[in-house]
Parts: structure tokens; C-alpha cells; sequence
């Protein structure tokens, strides 16, 4: 029996380390129809956004939509990049 659970064990580590894709594919066929089941933020957009962005387009290809709401309602919008002396805080 636990020969069994150690071999099971062995194979199930190989998939995880050989086989991520399946592992993102479960993940993303889990969360793909609950994702469309969130309500919609319906509160004031006028407030204080903090964008963390790793790359310099980051915060434009994840959240420019978000960015343009909260400007144009008179919200303040901050970006911060991660990219080393290559990205700088923009207000």
C-alpha cells in the first residue's frame, strides 16, 4: 500500500515538473465560468488607483480601462514600475 501512494507520488511530481500546461488548462477550465458570473463594480470611480506594473506597457495592456474610468471621474492615478532603471513612477 504505501509503495503504491510513493509510486503515485513519483508520477503525479513528473506531471507537475513535465506537464504545466495541463495544470493551467485545468485551472483556467475551472474559473472560466465563474469569472462571468461577477457583478460588475458599481460604486464611484473617483478615488485613488495604484497601478504595480513589472514591464513598461504592463499597466496599459492590464489596466487602461480602469485608469481611463478613474481619471476622468477626478481620481488620481499612480504607476509604479519594477523594470530596473529602465521604467520610472509616473503620477
Amino acid at each position: 500500500m504505501a509503495i503504491g501512494f510513493f509510486v503515485f507520488l513519483i508520477l503525479l511530481t513528473a506531471l507537475v515538473i513535465n506537464a504545466p500546461w495541463l495544470l493551467q488548462q485545468g485551472y483556467a477550465w475551472y474559473y472560466r465560468g465563474r469569472v462571468g458570473a461577477l457583478t460588475p463594480w458599481e460604486g464611484s470611480f473617483r478615488q485613488r488607483l495604484l497601478v504595480l506594473a513589472p514591464h513598461p506597457d504592463d499597466e496599459t495592456l492590464a489596466a487602461g480601462g480602469l485608469i481611463q474610468k478613474v481619471q476622468a471621474s477626478g481620481g488620481q492615478v499612480f504607476i509604479q514600475g519594477f523594470t530596473q532603471n529602465s521604467f520610472l513612477a509616473l503620477p
